[in-house]
Parts: structure tokens; C-alpha cells; sequence
């Protein structure tokens, strides 16, 4: 393949690489560093405390803060957007819903054992897992198929947009990290 064309391909493939790394290296330590300093405090504790002693019941309403708080940025957003402003309200979208979804796995990993007391939750928890397994192997299962029928030839689209990929991935990695 030509210079100019693997140019291409490398400047097609940068802000997904880029999007890679700094969600490994920078967003994903962040939130866990700061999810562990919320977690320590006095707060948060004494709440931990209460849901273990409470009913499970009581833990599944907990569940809509974050829905709530999703559609709350989502409003905002499309007052934003109505405003003309496309990327504060895209800013505000996307942090909104981020934002959701750490709500949902600090509630999640605080409530789990308690609502995990309930045989309905338990039995659906259960099967959502045993579901997910056999899926993993199924589709384990058609790629190695597919990879027989279809083997990787050595200079193949596939495998130098694979290659491409990490180079670029590590090439941003060393920068981000030096």
C-alpha cells in the first residue's frame, strides 16, 4: 500500500485511537480514583450501612435517580440545542449520560447483595448471566467458524487496519504517558 494511502488510513483511524487511549489511561483511572474517594467518605458509608440492614425493596427505587437525572440532561440538552448551541448541548448529552451510568454501577455495587436477597432478582440475575455465557460461546464458537472459511490472509485489509490501529494506539499511549 502506498505512503499516502496508509496516511489516510492512519488519519481515518486517529480519533478512534485517540477516543482508546485516553479512556484507558485517562477517564477510566480518574472515575475509579474518584469513585473510591467518594466512597470513603462519611456519607456514603453510613448510607452503604443502611442499605445492607434494609429491605430490598427499598434499594430498587434507587434505580431511578440515575434515569432521572439522564433525562434531566437530556431536557437541558435540547434546550441547548434548540438555543443553537450543537456542542454544549452535545457536551451536556454525553456528560449526562456518563454521568447515569457511573450513578448506576456506585447504586448497583452498594445494593447488589441486598437485592440479591430477593429469589425473583436472584433467579433473573442468574439467568441474565447464564444467558451472557452462552452467548460469549456462541459467538466464539461462529468467529472460529468464520475464521476457517474466511482465514486472515497476511496483507489483508483486516489485518493491517488491525495493525494500523495498534501502532496508533501505542504511538498516543507513549505521548500521553511520557
Amino acid at each position: 500500500m502506498s505512503a499516502p494511502r496508509l496516511y489516510l488510513l492512519d488519519l481515518a483511524l486517529l480519533p478512534v485511537a485517540g477516543l482508546a487511549v485516553v479512556i484507558q489511561h485517562v477517564i477510566w483511572p480518574g472515575w475509579r480514583a474518584l469513585l473510591a474517594a467518594f466512597e470513603r467518605t462519611r456519607p456514603v458509608q453510613s448510607l452503604r450501612r443502611v442499605l445492607a440492614r434494609s429491605s430490598p425493596l427499598l434499594a430498587l427505587p434507587l434505580f431511578l435517580v440515575p434515569e432521572i437525572a439522564g433525562h434531566a440532561g437530556t431536557v437541558v440538552a435540547a434546550v441547548l440545542l434548540a438555543q443553537g448551541h450543537l456542542m454544549a448541548a452535545s457536551l451536556v448529552y454525553a456528560l449526562s449520560r456518563l454521568l447515569a451510568l457511573l450513578m448506576l454501577l456506585a447504586i448497583w455495587e452498594a445494593c447488589a447483595p441486598v437485592l440479591l436477597r430477593l429469589r425473583w432478582f436472584a433467579w433473573t440475575h442468574d439467568l441474565v448471566l447464564r444467558l451472557r455465557h452462552r452467548l460469549r460461546l456462541r459467538l466464539a464458537w461462529r468467529r472460529r467458524q468464520l475464521q476457517r472459511v474466511f482465514p486472515a490472509h497476511p496483507g489483508s485489509w483486516g489485518e493491517l487496519l488491525a495493525i494500523r490501529f495498534q501502532l496508533l494506539r501505542m504511538r498516543l499511549q507513549s505521548a500521553l504517558l511520557k
